[in-house]
């Protein structure tokens, strides 16, 4: 059973599954859209740490040791808003749902 949280950005954020006990924890998760498709080659970051990692084509991902305590995790796609969200020690495996960006139009003039 899973528990979403709306983000400030509109975007859905489920986190899953239970504590650890271990020292430093591996979090494992899945990046997808709106629409439930994977999202291939979003980065996914431990803010602050240097931990970065790259969704495979499965929209599949896994940080290795993470802290123990609540981190900041960061997920940027292209084409996708930038989601930055607070894990919570108890958390083992996140959902992470991206909103695509809107789509703008720009005209341009060609003068001869």
């Amino acid at each position: 059973m899973s528990r979403r949280a709306p983000c400030a950005s509109g975007i859905a954020f489920a986190l899953l599954l239970g504590a650890t006990g271990l020292q430093g924890r591996d979090v494992s998760g899945q990046v997808s859209d709106a629409s439930g498709h994977a999202v291939a080659r979003a980065r996914v970051e431990v803010a602050g740490t240097g931990t970065t990692v790259l969704s495979d084509r499965k929209g599949e991902f896994q940080l290795v040791g993470v802290p123990d305590e609540s981190f900041v995790v960061r997920v940027r796609a292209l084409d996708f808003e930038t989601l930055e969200v607070e894990v919570a020690p108890e958390f083992t495996e996140l959902e992470v749902e991206v909103t695509r960006l809107a789509a703008t139009s720009a005209s341009i003039q060609v003068v001869a």
